[in-house]
């Protein structure tokens, strides 16, 4: 177990790769995405880094929230604000640690290279409509991880 400890890429629990990558929308990041990931947070020891992420519609459904719909700049940076200000308040509230962050670009580059730059990133999770929904409508939070060959 010292091993493991001293190790060149040790996993997960709080010190080592000890960080969720959260990636929600341009401006907001649902319900689901959110206590999914404060969930994990709490029980795993992790600390969340929050990223609003602004794709490109050509390349993704659209989405059923209403936010993801503004496009007036003030819109949005001011929804942005209120979501990234209620994910933190929820995260202190549980003794979360917690950082916030805006990138444009796909998700999977930018999990990339945040993961590749920060070294300290263990999962990465997604809102639901970004990668899947199942014939009976159900839905769940994409997580996965991303290893140093991946970048």
């Amino acid at each position: 177990m010292e091993e493991q400890a001293k190790g060149e890429n040790p996993l997960g629990g709080a010190g080592f790769k000890d960080k969720l990558l959260v990636i929600g929308s341009d401006a907001s990041f649902s319900d689901m995405l959110t206590e999914y990931s404060l969930d994990m947070a709490e029980r795993m020891g992790y600390s969340i880094i929050a990223v609003n992420l602004h794709v490109h519609f050509s390349k993704w459904k659209i989405l059923s929230d209403a936010s993801f719909y503004i496009t007036d700049d003030t819109k949005v940076k001011n929804h942005r604000e209120k979501a990234k200000a209620a994910f933190e308040k929820m995260a202190k509230d549980r003794g979360i640690a917690f950082e916030h962050m805006v990138q444009t670009g796909d998700f999977d580059r930018v999990a990339k290279a945040l993961c590749a730059q920060r070294g300290d990133i263990d999962l990465v999770l997604l809102e639901p409509e970004y990668l899947n929904e199942g014939e009976d409508g159900a839905r769940s939070v994409p997580a996965f991880t991303i290893t140093p060959g991946d970048g």
